[in-house]
């Protein structure tokens, strides 16, 4: 099973490191602990450090970010501070 590394609390700003396993076209999907879509996006990876912009509406809080394409998709705990 695959993972990728992330900076965790983020405040503006979330850092993914995908350690050599995601490449290609992904999307990705911030919700609220209670499931509610607060951000959503797309990015082109190709290995090295992708940096996630934070809308401002974003409160603080405990959040789930969801990063997936056609073949995998990765679900990790995140802390906005």
């Amino acid at each position: 099973m695959h993972s990728i590394f992330i900076t965790n609390p983020a405040k503006e700003i979330i850092l993914l490191n995908p350690r050599n396993v995601l490449t290609g076209n992904f999307t990705y999907i911030i919700a609220s602990a209670k499931g509610n879509v607060v951000q959503k996006g797309s990015f082109n990876q190709n290995n090295t450090l992708i940096a996630v912009p934070l809308n401002a509406i974003i409160a603080k809080g405990i959040y789930y970010l969801q990063v997936s394409n056609d073949k995998e998709q990765f679900t990790v705990k995140l802390l906005l501070e």
